[in-house]
């Protein structure tokens, strides 16, 4: 066969594999996956293990039986606490204990004992009032709460300290200057992020990194990012200012997903769920819902008789998110950290070496995953297509027609 002829065909058939190849990467491209963090998350079926308490004090009175002087030790599971603030029967003074072991100076009889306390990132608990009956050998306290129960998984909290979080506090402590309760600033912060970043296809990674993402929209009003960008800001946010959040995954059984936050409110005594994508949470008989119990809802067949509220806890009549978008609380995953202003999400490395972890709740309605089709679809639908648009459509055939042109050339000769 004559040589231009060979080399003509060549060049056909590359043009025609990269025009192939180019619309199977795109169609690829658009097949829902799973996520790498579904192939390493933890599965679990007991709800303690992602939705534990925090901000608890648990006491136990005594008395010293040498000068009969009434102490009382102090535990709790505040993140980054700094101090308990305490009065008895109603004293106008305010005392600090720092070391967990406060004095009463009360004799026999039933004391007031009120109990603050704050968090090293500014925040502070509400106050909590114990009737304190001292006998004359042993101290009664009541209620009688239950003892401190930490989660089973260890969860990473925001540590004060950082550049970011004081750069973010700049930002962040006025959005919560007029907000007269904790709830009041969940819902501010939320709606500032809401605003903040525009929800457009994403040119940068945003690494969970709050500062980051704020200082990249501000340099250039094109950027823009999806649900993820929103709640690592929002929680990083939250961290800020001494409350805590954290973010979660929702998914559906289709690979649909999205990221959003609970938060925990103490007045509540409870993680609630935020998402600052679409600026909302939920209610359901006028209580304030977690992903669990929307979870719960969706399964039940009642997650239409739940409520949306949006800016300042309004009512929202049209619900902002989306179509299809309460199936996604069939699968609930927690990032099981929220320190990302310290530990910023570099890379899939940061899920493979469980430097940052999933906890996943499964249930008859949301069962174990299947690892082996979540590998082949996660190398199928997600990087088959970066191999084939990222590498052999610019580097695979023009390589091959430099060497048909070379071989061609050499025959020539």
């Amino acid at each position: 066969m004559n040589r231009k002829i060979k080399f003509s065909l060549s060049v056909a058939v590359c043009f025609l594999g990269a025009v192939f190849l180019s619309n199977a990467a795109q169609v690829l491209d658009r097949v829902s996956h799973p996520l790498v963090s579904s192939l390493t998350c933890v599965e679990t079926e007991d709800p303690s293990d992602l939705y534990w308490n925090i901000n608890q004090i648990e006491l136990r009175g005594g008395i010293n039986q040498e000068d009969h002087s009434v102490w009382m030790c102090l535990s709790n599971n505040i993140p980054n606490f700094e101090s308990y603030y305490f009065r008895v029967d109603g004293n106008e003074q305010w005392q600090q204990s720092k070391d967990g072991r406060i004095n009463l100076e009360a004799g026999e009889g039933v004391h007031t004992l009120e109990l603050r306390a704050s968090n090293a990132l500014g925040g502070e608990l509400p106050s909590r009032v114990w009737a304190v009956n001292v006998g004359d050998r042993a101290v009664t306290i009541m209620p009688d709460e239950e003892k401190i129960k930490n989660g089973r998984y260890r969860f990473r909290f925001e540590k004060p300290g950082s550049k970011k979080i004081e750069w973010l506090r700049e930002h962040t402590l006025p959005v919560i200057a007029r907000s007269p309760h904790q709830w009041n600033s969940l819902i501010a912060l939320r709606s500032w992020v809401s605003r903040q970043i525009p929800n457009k296809f994403p040119v940068m990674k945003s690494r969970w990194d709050a500062q980051r993402i704020l200082q990249a929209v501000r340099k250039d009003p094109s950027v823009g990012f999806i649900c993820d960008a929103y709640a690592a800001t929002y929680v990083s946010c939250c961290a800020s200012v001494g409350l805590i959040a954290r973010m979660i995954h929702l998914g559906d059984e289709s690979n649909n997903g999205h990221y959003a936050a609970e938060v925990w409110s103490d007045a509540h005594k409870k993680w609630i769920f935020m998402d600052p994508l679409y600026d909302c949470h939920f209610t359901f008989q006028d209580a304030p819902l977690s992903a669990l119990e929307l979870h719960n809802l969706w399964k039940r067949g009642k997650i239409r008789e739940v409520i949306t509220h949006g800016r300042d806890g309004m009512i929202l009549k049209a619900a902002s998110p989306p179509s299809g978008y309460a199936n996604l609380f069939q699968d609930i995953q927690l990032v099981n950290a929220n320190d990302f202003l310290t530990t910023p999400f570099s890379s899939v490395l940061d899920l493979l070496t469980s430097k940052i972890r999933f906890l996943r709740y499964i249930d008859e309605s949301n069962p174990p995953y299947n690892r082996v089709k979540q590998v082949w679809q996660l190398l199928m639908f997600y990087y088959l297509p970066i191999l084939i648009s990222g590498f052999i459509i610019p580097f695979v055939i023009p390589g091959y027609l430099i060497l048909i042109t070379m071989r061609l050339g050499k025959h020539k000769k």
